[in-house]
């Protein structure tokens, strides 16, 4: 699939991630890539740039994700059941393979009994929730497509949506599905510390400037993978947003640098200076504190002897 215009796209997850734009597109996760790490890892993990790239094999945990997504977001077609225990036999690696050349998602039976009540529960518990609106009215899975203008020089940009509200004034809402804790604190602190603040931002930017509305924001249901398949509704705060925009508008001028120069540095090309954290420091010092009171002790007390026998 190849785009030439901005817009609204329906397209399948592998033709968004080949990136269907005229030219090397940013999304948020290539963004994340370009800032935490360096340009030459974003260019060697960008379809169109690097010329030996190849889309990663999915984990079974990450097409569990995927056909929660599915099942979630009302897609049951795009989930395919093996029946078999595992994929230790040939014909059950066969199908599985099958299913992935097909763009399926492959689950096995015993799984699938699991992942299929999920939906329920997660609607039983939207329906009593603040945020019961979300996944109504709207369009699951579609692809944000747009143009940036930075200093130097126009790029594209890209966003996949889990569900666009028909209504431009209305919260996106993003699944995330996990294997641990969906509890809002928890999930909350690694969530600020990886990708969530810049993804806001990217579906926040990009339904804007489609809709040519102001977007609200992106509400987060977050739903565990396992029994009882509880959920949370988090929403980044004014600062985490903030944060996300920043990121987004450096990464975007930093792709655009590299794109125009052709020029995809690793890390910095100099002797890095490191020193200890600060915790790094009082751990240390609060050990030796410790050891300092140990000798006190030891000094201020009398001589102990111990009985080659610890019972006598």
């Amino acid at each position: 699939m190849r785009i030439t215009t901005p817009g609204v796209y329906e397209m399948t997850a592998a033709e968004y991630h080949a990136d269907p734009c005229p030219a090397p597109s940013l999304s948020a996760s290539m963004a994340g890539v370009l800032l935490s790490r360096s340009p030459l890892h974003a260019w060697h993990a960008h379809p169109k740039l690097n010329p030996t790239w190849k889309p990663s094999p999915s984990s079974t945990a990450q097409e569990e994700g995927t056909a929660l997504h599915a099942l979630i977001l009302e897609k049951r077609d795009a989930v395919v059941v093996i029946d078999a225990p595992n994929y230790q036999k040939k014909a059950a690696q066969e199908a599985r393979d099958q299913a992935r050349a097909m763009g399926l998602i492959p689950i096995l039976a015993d799984r699938w009994e699991e992942l299929r009540a999920v939906p329920l529960a997660v609607r039983r518990q939207l329906g009593a929730h603040q945020a019961k609106a979300a996944f109504t009215n709207g369009r699951p899975e579609v692809a944000l497509i747009w143009q940036e203008e930075t200093r130097a020089g126009t790029i594209w940009c890209r966003s996949l949506i889990d569900w666009l509200p028909n209504d431009p004034r209305g919260f996106i809402d993003d699944l995330k599905t996990v294997a641990s804790s969906a509890e809002p604190d928890g999930w909350g602190m690694t969530a600020a510390k990886g990708g969530v603040p810049i993804q806001a931002a990217f579906n926040m930017r990009g339904s804007s400037t489609l809709r040519g509305v102001p977007c609200p924001g992106v509400r987060f249901v977050v739903v565990e993978r396992d029994a009882p398949h509880a959920l949370s509704v988090c929403q980044c705060g004014p600062e985490l947003i903030a944060l996300g925009r920043q990121k987004m508008e450096a990464a975007m001028e930093l792709w655009a640098l590299c794109l125009r120069d052709n020029a995809w540095s690793g890390y910095p090309p100099f002797v890095a200076h490191i020193d200890a954290p600060n915790h790094v420091s009082m751990q240390w010092e609060e050990r030796q504190l410790r050891e300092e009171q140990i000798r006190d002790w030891r000094g201020s007390s009398p001589l102990v002897t111990q009985s080659a026998t610890p019972w006598a």
